[in-house]
């Protein structure tokens, strides 16, 4: 009993009166995180960096030298909206890594385009699995407004329902107050 007495006693000298190591600590470890947030995000940045670049110059030397019949101005023009993609989602999934999360969103956009840019190379039909980002998000909208709309229906339906009660809803009500009319049970140890 003593010994934990001194024990408390002692934590609340130490935390009274010696500020300076706890600001210490703190900075310390302050510090560490930081180091960790700039560790996470040159990690990132390494590994983001060379497939942006291998990927872009895959596409500019094989579309732009070898086929340069084949490189018109929607090519250009989808260069142009690539890079931008790779842009912001290059920048986000930085972000992410230094505050500890995942790429998330900026992850899947960011694969999406990899691949869309990587079949784009070789195939004119690889621009349709650029699609598969508006498509994905035109299906999140479609569900929220089916959901939404779904209450709805539901909810009317209850209401129509909740007018005459099944036989088994009579059913439960019956048991419930007969067992609700009868003498509680006490229990003896």
């Amino acid at each position: 009993m003593k010994r934990r007495q001194f024990s408390r006693a002692r934590i609340e000298r130490e935390e009274n009166c010696c500020p300076d190591v706890q600001t210490k600590a703190a900075n310390k470890m302050a510090g560490q995180a930081a180091k960790k947030a700039a560790k996470a995000r040159e990690d990132a940045a390494n590994l983001y960096y060379p497939i942006i670049f291998g990927v872009n110059l895959i596409y500019v030397l094989y579309r732009g030298l070898w086929c340069f019949r084949t490189f018109g101005r929607w090519q250009v023009f989808g260069l142009a909206v690539t890079s931008t993609v790779y842009y912001v989602c290059y920048h986000g999934m930085l972000e992410a890594a230094k505050s500890g999360v995942g790429g998330g969103a900026y992850f899947d956009v960011f694969a999406v385009c990899v691949a869309g840019q990587l079949v784009s190379t070789f195939s004119a039909y690889g621009t349709y699995i650029y699609m598969l980002v508006p498509g994905y998000y035109a299906c999140l909208a479609g569900y929220w407004v089916f959901r939404k709309l779904g209450g709805w229906v539901r909810s009317q339906q209850e209401l129509n329902a909740s007018e005459e009660p099944s036989a088994a809803d009579l059913k439960r009500q019956a048991k419930k107050e007969r067992k609700a009319a009868r003498a509680p049970r006490v229990r003896m140890r």
